[in-house]
């Protein structure tokens, strides 16, 4: 598959919930809360399934929609495969030249799936000794 059509296949299919697509998110970043950091530990849950995020070390707080939590959104699409049942998050990378890229999935989900997690984040924070 070559770029120009993966990327009419995407305008086609949509990259969210919807067809249109999604806006470019501001450069996001988790500021730890001080729940978070006097228990020294953040963990986060992603479902893509559900298509949401769950910050677990902030009281379950409920996140709508990836692309919220982004630092950059580039290339990384999230597409429903109605047809298929399936739910994929992938990602086109591009190479060198103008036809040079790479094409990855980073989730592939049945959509019958929607308890589980697809990734997890935990960090464990040590004590500052300063």
């Amino acid at each position: 598959m070559n770029g120009p059509k993966f990327a009419s296949q995407l305008k086609r299919v949509g990259t969210g919930p919807g067809t249109a697509p999604l806006a470019a998110a501001a450069e996001f970043v988790f500021v730890p809360t001080e729940k978070v950091k006097s228990g020294r530990v953040f963990n986060l849950r992603y479902n893509s399934t559900k298509d949401h995020y769950c910050r677990v070390s902030n009281d379950n707080e409920d996140i709508q929609g990836w692309h919220k939590t982004v630092w950059r959104k580039e290339s990384v699409f999230r597409k429903l495969e109605n047809d298929w049942q399936m739910l994929v998050m992938e990602a086109e990378l591009a190479g060198g030249g103008e036809s040079s890229w790479q094409h990855s999935q980073m989730f592939r989900r049945t959509l019958n799936e929607r308890k589980e997690s697809s990734s997890e984040i935990l960090v464990k924070m040590e004590e500052d000794d300063a």
